[in-house]
């Protein structure tokens, strides 16, 4: 037992459960924190959870500033309403829900509104749902009001805000709007955004349709892997880039060929650099040759450092690719070959340096890198690396 902390048990809202040592005075920020992000407290001392959710005994300045700010907020001037919206959001004060909702709702204007959505957001109180949820659905005229109503739902990990938000992203007029609609939906992981996230990959505007990819790739259902495909040949380059590093998130072994296709074939050398991330992601074998030949043919050098890194992660996959992929790397570093192409392997190795893995073969390799290697560079790196493995002897002179 950590002395002086409670220990909090939180279920995150990809599944895992986590616990978190915390400062009892810290408690009630905690666990609004926790909700915010789409977490659940699952279990935390009885002593501990009063204390959490007992109000604090009021401090005078709080309460003077908090009373000074809801006045300011009634003020003629625009900009000091705007100021004290912006404010009452830092000042995280539950109580300045209901006057920033109406604020929300009922300010003549927008820049006041706005910052008065932006400031629900930061409170993170449950309260908020709805009245953003009405300026999200076309209630405000404003578009600038109804992205950041938008961007607040997501911030507040609320899943009742799945049905405003779907709404926004297929139904609002302004791209913006639908863009924002789409990366909150992605925040809020609920499985339900997925068919109106599909739906938007097919929106005639880039940034829709690229936040659309982004955030199918952090919910992680399968039903996205064929419209993420197909989007691997949209005619944008950040719609496509997108796509690409959504499928190696979902880890579907249906992406692998359209993804090697994509690393030959690809105009744009970002769109490939991203194809040969996912292919590392993916694991699969049938990635280790052509990620070979674009380490050694690609025009890009940027293409060359990805098809190296994602060989040197392949070789600490699950997969069957592993070893193909270690004899590939201990091939392509032992020729003494592009410098910075060794260095950027060497960087991606410098987080696997625990694993049992790079106690063989790779080992070996950076024993003879440090002592051979014709750059100074790469016999620093190599010898640092080789020191940080685990090791009764690994000393190089």
């Amino acid at each position: 037992m950590r002395e002086g902390l409670v220990k909090v048990l939180i279920l995150r809202r990809d599944g895992v459960r986590q616990h978190y040592w915390v400062r009892p005075d810290k408690l009630p920020s905690f666990i609004r924190e926790q909700q915010r992000q789409g977490n659940t407290v699952l279990g935390m001392p009885t002593p501990a959870l009063q204390m959490a959710t007992t109000p604090a005994q009021p401090d005078p300045q709080h309460e003077q500033q908090l009373h000074q700010l809801l006045e300011q907020l009634k003020s003629r001037d625009e900009w000091e309403r705007r100021a004290a919206a912006w404010e009452l959001g830092e000042l995280g004060d539950p109580r300045a829900v209901q006057p920033l909702s109406q604020t929300l709702s009922q300010d003549e204007s927008p820049p006041v509104r706005r910052a008065a959505a932006h400031a629900l957001g930061k409170l993170g109180d449950p309260r908020a749902v709805e009245p953003l949820s009405k300026a999200a659905l076309n209630n405000d005229k404003h578009p600038d009001v109804r992205v950041a109503a938008v961007e607040a739902l997501g911030k507040l990990g609320d899943r009742r805000a799945v049905e405003p938000l779907s709404k926004a992203l297929i139904n609002d007029a302004n791209r913006s709007v639908r863009a924002a609609a789409a990366e909150a939906l992605g925040r809020l992981g609920d499985k339900r955004a997925v068919d109106p996230l599909i739906e938007a990959m097919y929106d005639e505007e880039v940034t829709v349709r690229e936040a659309a990819a982004i955030a199918l790739g952090e919910l992680g259902d399968p039903r996205a892997v064929e419209p993420l495909i197909e989007a691997l040949h949209d005619n944008n380059v950040y719609v496509r880039a997108a796509a690409a590093e959504a499928l190696g998130k979902l880890g579907d072994p249906r992406a692998t060929e359209p993804l090697i296709d994509t690393l030959r074939h690809d105009e744009e050398w970002t769109v490939r650099a991203a194809a040969a991330h996912a292919l590392a992601e993916l694991g699969d074998k049938r990635a280790v040759d052509p990620l070979t030949l674009a380490v050694f043919e690609d025009a890009d050098r940027g293409v060359r450092k990805a098809a190296i890194k994602a060989l040197t992660t392949m070789v600490f996959s699950e997969g069957e690719a592993w070893k193909p992929a270690e004899e590939t790397l201990y091939r392509l570093l032992g020729s003494n070959f592009d410098e910075q192409l060794v260095l950027a392997a060497l960087d991606t190795l410098s987080a696997y340096t625990g694993h049992p893995r790079i106690r063989g073969a790779l080992r070996e390799l950076l024993y003879d890198l440090a002592k051979f290697a014709r750059s100074e560079q790469v016999r620093e790196r190599a010898r640092a690396l080789f020191q940080a493995i685990p090791s009764e002897e690994t000393a190089v002179s």
